[in-house]
């Protein structure tokens, strides 16, 4: 006897604040099929959206809906995975929204709900980077940023499941900038894709002949500004890396873990360019 990996087949949507991914693998986790689309959809309530091309996504796999064993949706922000319920997700505008009912009937199921951070060191933990350690932290950092704890080989929530929401760690005690956490985080907001470009449109007028001037901006756009040697790009791109930096040390000296990884979560920030940069 042996283990057939492709008798049975699950679907995974990673839901982030601008591009959405969808994942059909096999039981070994070989991925069959994937697609990337937009998060939202002018005019288009973003449920429903994300319901229309998952089930087009399916549908054009060619799998039988009897072959799927369930569904996991990781989506960005507080999760009650309990329920499926996105308590608060700022990047999509999100409050109280259940995804599992609202998925209900439309993927495969059993569907399991969780915050994306956590599902992406689960899946670490079984194929990737962090299969021989049992203490890992995962950090994603795309348009916020988030963190996923896993102590003793088990993702910690915390008491309320809010365990890992780095993004929101002050980065000043004398500064009022944290304050405002209605929508991103304090380090969210200075390092994170979208801390990047509120960071160069804050700094333009220091430097007048930088290559980003006049530009749509984008966290790509300033980590290659900074490879070719533009100023503005170097100055945003050391200070990210400096408040990255910064909270990594916090975390490894609460933490203590084996391995930290840094990764991205359905986002349009190279978080290669962090992992060349980062000096830690």
């Amino acid at each position: 006897m042996e283990f057939v990996p492709t008798a049975r087949y699950s679907f995974g949507m990673d839901i982030g604040g601008t591009k959405t991914m969808f994942l059909l693998t096999d039981l070994a986790g070989t991925v069959i099929a994937q697609r990337k689309i937009a998060s939202r959809r002018e005019g288009v309530d973003t449920v429903e959206h994300l319901r229309t091309e998952a089930q087009r996504f399916l549908q054009e796999s060619g799998v039988p809906m009897d072959k799927m064993v369930g569904s996991g949706v990781g989506a960005p922000g507080l999760i009650n995975y309990m329920d499926g319920t996105v308590l608060a997700a700022p990047g999509l505008d999100w409050v109280n929204v259940n995804l599992k009912e609202a998925f209900h009937s439309y993927l495969p199921e059993p569907i399991i709900v969780d915050n994306d951070v956590n599902m992406a060191l689960i899946g670490e933990k079984w194929v990737g980077a962090g299969r021989d350690d049992d203490d890992v932290i995962f950090v994603a950092i795309g348009t916020g940023i988030g963190a996923a704890l896993m102590i003793q080989g088990q993702i910690h929530r915390g008491a309320a499941g809010y365990a890992g929401e780095v993004g929101y760690v002050p980065i000043d005690p004398f500064t009022n900038a944290q304050s405002d956490v209605t929508r991103f985080g304090a380090l969210e907001n200075v390092a994170s894709g979208t801390g990047i470009r509120l960071e160069v449109q804050s700094n333009m007028n220091k430097f007048g002949h930088s290559s980003l001037q006049g530009r749509e901006i984008r966290a790509e756009d300033v980590f290659e500004a900074a490879r070719q040697g533009d100023e503005l790009g170097q100055y945003v791109v050391n200070k990210t890396v400096k408040y990255l930096a910064f909270a990594l040390a916090h975390m490894i000296a609460l933490v203590n873990p084996a391995k930290i990884i840094l990764g991205e979560v359905s986002c349009e920030l190279e978080i290669h360019s962090y992992s060349a940069l980062i000096n830690v």
